[in-house]
């Protein structure tokens, strides 16, 4: 899913502000933080967390790429 959204509107998607800030809890280091847009990485330890645009309210719906994603995008 992450990878989908990397992708969408040739990268637009990724980096444009979700429509309301998601309060989430990281998959890697477990430290909250907010994911303000669609893909973004945790500043605690850089895992990767991202939401598709029709799921974009719901913080249930994050999904984690991994600590490793950036170093292998």
């Amino acid at each position: 899913m992450v990878e989908f959204v990397l992708a969408a509107h040739g990268g637009r998607v990724a980096c444009s502000p979700l429509p309301n800030a998601l309060e989430v809890r990281c998959q890697e280091c477990d430290k909250e933080f907010v994911l303000r847009t669609f893909v973004q990485g945790c500043p605690s330890c850089g895992g990767i967390h991202a939401v598709s645009p029709p799921r974009a309210n719901d913080p249930a719906a994050v999904q984690y790429a991994g600590a490793d994603f950036g170093a292998a995008a």
